[in-house]
């Protein structure tokens, strides 16, 4: 498991778009200790799909896959929005 977490954490920042690799590194590295394999699963699923789309997903611009409404996809869009609104100035 502990290889496995090793190769998650290296795809996470190495995803392919800044702003993906940024979210997914920033999520990653703070959960990585405590994923257990249901949820390395559910990153390894996200983490297979195509960029363009998983953004909008997180944005809220499409609507999520079922397959991919899970714990994982909630962590990311949170992180996603928290981003979003720090950026935007809109967080104290």
């Amino acid at each position: 498991m502990e290889q496995r977490k090793k190769r998650l954490k290296l795809r996470a920042w190495r995803r392919g778009t800044r702003e993906l690799d940024l979210i997914f590194g920033t999520v990653v590295d703070r959960l990585l200790t405590d994923l257990d394999e249901q949820s390395v699963a559910q990153i390894e699923a996200l983490l297979d799909e195509n960029d363009l789309e998983v953004y909008d997903w997180l944005i809220g611009k499409t609507p999520v896959p079922e397959k991919h409404k899970n714990k994982m996809m909630e962590e990311l869009q949170n992180f996603a929005m928290l981003s979003a609104k720090l950026q935007l100035g809109r967080i104290g």
